[in-house]
């Protein structure tokens, strides 16, 4: 990634510190009626704590006098945006504009003013194509409508203000959008901006429009009339309809790039930011921002695994927390919004607090746990601007998991860019050659994981790869892929983890040799590097000579042997590893055999010279199928392979036997010098971290509540609230700093109490805490003249 695509280094620091509550106008007091006064929420909003507020400039309505956007039914010429910023500096808060990006509008009130907005399935005046009227009622249910001539769009519900339409950018409402955004930009005194967000055709149900501008448009860049039906076209209309889809599937991130190259232009100070539902539904049109959210609620694992990877994407990152409740006039916050915020904090981020409207209704003492929140953010906020996660354990992610798609059920039609064939329109022209359609994405780096349905199987493993390292209380992270072709990025980490990664380029394949070469340590497992850039399985592993294991085929026996342990889901089971000897599980005792289910390809491997085989794999009476676990040197440094499977096993069943042997290859690979060693249940997150000053231990016990992610729902309306927390006793933490560094006097925040520590031997230093609540902070200041230094040195005395 570029660096001119990064924020500058401090530039925006008062936001990476900041406690920011968000308000937007979909639900009570702002709508459907206007019932604030803006000095009472801006002083309840203070109360709690807050210094950024996001306020709507716009969202079902324009809440400012303009002319570019629906005016709310109750403005009446007030400008109350405009208020409520002047509200909020008087109490010295900085305000984000929060806007919209083509956002599905209040139908009545869209018709009436700016009909010729609204995203049409069908051209005026004709009935809605049947196979387009199927995919409608498919992904509308709730919904009854029927074909008309009218082509009136499908029409949803959103919080209020009756059935909502979606919008098309190629109308004029793009035009309007940019007026819209001048105004507010040059208008008013605001610290950033909110995009919500820039997804592909914003809530329409497939990916072309028939409004008047886009058939205008269609007719005089090609010559031609839009089709409807893509049956029998002639090879001029397929060409441009293939190329229409390309541009219009795409519109949305020009209007993005437009948009925010014009803001850099008027005022280079403001903080952009961009927001969107799916973790890793990101594109390269979200890093010209300077920060990406998540706006869905998500288990505080896989935020964490979230955080990791945008942090080292360089932005800032900015996670909801809390619900949109559908009690819009009763906040509900108990235990789990202050562990949603911390655990934020703890990876490096900035949590927002969603619902801020409710503020106005909601009583100073129901605000308790947020209050609470924003305390413990003050009493560390000099920390937070420098903290960054202790480098450790690292897992890549492929990029091509980062693509956006519009849903599960979708994701699985795939055309040649990896999009959702959203609209069967397309799927027919693209259904008999996929090598015709090339939009911005490269079909070389995207179809290989669809073609062998390897992408749903990495996302589980990377998942998976994330928990156990947690669960290990070890410090990891996920970086980009980048990462793996640049050798100074990689050195950084002790451990390079490609849970089952497939595909690795040649560069990719060298660079990690270079890593293990100079002293890094490897482990692999799966299907890690066994597929080229097309997806065709290759002979070998790609990283054969790092592993010190060659692939082979199967025997006449040994596939029979596979045909009886075959189940009827496809993996196979009755199948176990068993250790041999102690080497690699000396840390942790592991003596039972563990079962195994196979759910990918079953692969046969024999180990090189000097190569050691740590565990194979074995049938119930005993006999050996193949290795399961080999570690290997490759110059100062140490690769292991692992049998594929264990990453999911250990996402379906979080079972201890799978978390304790990847500890002990961790630890094998380290030869047990681990930053952290602390003895707690895995539902507690232990999250190191380095400031500027020392180290950071961030303890968030997350065992009051099992129930996560429930609903499907972006927004869950029932989640569980957490109202109690069991407490832990005498945790004993041990750390090992190394360059030269020594810690000194342990605090535990909030409070800043002073911890009992001592040198347990030479390099490691212990302390403990009597009692672990919800959670604590562990701050562990450098003794000073011993700040690390990259080439390391003697380390100080204790003072």
């Amino acid at each position: 990634m570029s660096n001119k695509m990064r924020p500058e280094p401090g530039k925006f620091d008062w936001y990476r510190k900041a406690r920011v509550v968000n308000v937007e106008e979909f639900h009570p007091p702002l709508s459907p009626r206007l019932e604030v006064d803006p000095k009472r929420l801006a002083r309840k909003m203070s109360e709690t704590g807050a210094d950024v507020v996001h306020i709507a400039a716009a969202s079902k309505h324009a809440l400012y006098p303009t002319k570019h956007m629906l005016p709310h039914p109750e403005l009446k010429g007030r400008d109350f945006f405009g208020e409520m910023i002047a509200a909020c500096k008087k109490r010295g808060m900085r305000v984000i504009a929060y806007v919209p990006t083509c956002h599905k509008l209040p139908y009545d009130q869209v018709k009436k003013h700016y009909p010729e907005w609204i995203w049409r399935p069908a051209p005026e005046g004709r009935r809605v194509p049947r196979h387009h009227y199927e995919v409608l009622k498919q992904r509308h249910p709730e919904h009854d409508w029927d074909p008309t001539p009218e082509a009136v769009p499908p029409l949803t519900y959103h919080t209020s203000e009756g059935r909502h339409a979606p919008l098309c950018f190629n109308s004029p409402y793009r035009q309007s959008f940019g007026e819209m955004i001048r105004e507010i930009v040059t208008g008013y005194p605001i610290d950033g901006i909110l995009f919500d967000s820039w997804i592909p055709i914003y809530f329409a149900p497939f990916d072309i429009c028939y409004c008047r501008k886009c058939r205008q448009d269609f007719k005089c860049r090609y010559g031609l009339e839009l089709p409807v039906l893509a049956r029998k076209l002639r090879p001029r209309q397929r060409e441009a309809m293939l190329d229409w889809f390309s541009w219009y599937r795409e519109l949305s991130w020009e209007v993005g790039e437009e948009t925010i190259a014009y803001i850099r232009s008027v005022n280079d100070e403001l903080l952009l930011l961009c927001h969107g539902e799916d973790p890793y539904a990101k594109r390269d049109h979200v890093m010209i921002h300077d920060g990406f959210g998540m706006e869905a609620y998500e288990p505080l694992a896989y935020r964490l695994q979230f955080l990791s990877l945008m942090i080292n994407e360089g932005r800032i990152c900015t996670p909801f927390i809390g619900r949109c409740d559908h009690l819009q006039r009763l906040i509900t916050y108990q235990k789990d919004l202050f562990r949603e915020g911390i655990a934020t904090i703890a990876g490096g981020g900035t949590p927002i607090v969603a619902n801020g409207h409710g503020f106005y209704f909601t009583k100073k003492k129901d605000m308790a746990p947020l209050t609470r929140l924003f305390d413990v953010m003050q009493e560390v906020e000099t920390e937070l601007v420098t903290s960054k996660p202790y480098p450790f354990l690292a897992i890549p992610v492929p990029r091509v998991t980062q693509s956006y798609s519009r849903g599960d059920a979708e994701s699985r039609k795939v055309g040649a860019t990896g999009e959702a064939l959203a609209d069967p329109l397309r799927e027919e022209m693209l259904a008999s050659d996929r090598h015709e359609y090339e939009g911005r994405w490269n079909e070389k780096v995207f179809w290989p994981y669809i073609k062998e349905g390897l992408l749903d199987g990495v996302k589980q493993q990377l998942e998976a790869a994330f928990r156990i390292g947690l669960s290990c209380h070890l410090p990891v992270q996920m970086i980009p892929e980048v990462f793996l072709d640049d050798l100074d990025s990689l050195r950084k980490y002790k451990i390079l983890y490609l849970p089952g990664t497939p595909v690795l380029t040649a560069n990719q394949v060298d660079t990690i040799g270079r890593y293990v070469k100079e002293g890094g340590n490897l482990i692999a497992s799966g299907l890690a590097s066994l597929y080229d850039s097309d997806a065709d399985l290759l002979n070998n592993f790609a990283l054969s000579e790092i592993l010190g294991v060659n692939l082979r085929p199967a025997t006449r026996e040994e596939d029979k042997l596979l045909d009886n342990l075959r189940f009827k889901n496809g993996c196979y089971t009755d199948i176990y590893m068993k250790y041999v000897g102690k080497t690699g599980r000396n840390y942790f005792a592991l003596d039972k055999l563990m079962p195994q289910e196979v759910r990918t390809k079953f692969l046969f491997v024999a180990p090189k010279d000097k190569t050691r085989v740590l565990a194979n794999l074995v049938t119930a009476d005993g006999r050996v199928v193949s290795p399961g676990i080999t570690v290997s040197r490759y110059g100062r440094g140490k690769a292991v392979y692992l049998c594929p499977g264990y990453e999911q096993r250990y996402l379906r069943q979080r079972s201890p036997l799978v978390r304790d042997m990847f500890k002990n290859l961790f630890f094998h690979l380290v030869n047990g010098r681990v930053p952290l060693q602390v003895d707690l249940p895995d539902t507690v997150f232990t999250l190191l971290n380095t400031y500027e000053g020392g180290w950071l231990l961030h303890l968030i016990n997350h065992t009051g509540c099992i129930h996560e992610k429930p609903f499907s729902s972006i927004w869950p309306l029932d989640l569980p609230r957490v109202e109690w927390t069991p407490t832990i006793t005498d945790v004993t933490m041990r750390f090992r700093p190394e360059n030269g560094v020594s810690l000194g006097r342990a605090t535990a925040i909030p409070g800043r109490r002073r911890l009992p520590c001592n040198d347990s031997e030479e390099g490691v230093f212990s302390t403990s805490l009597a009692e672990l609540h919800e959670y604590s902070c562990i701050r562990l200041p450098y003794v000073k003249d011993s700040r690390p230094s990259p080439k390391g040195g003697r380390r100080a005395k204790r003072k």
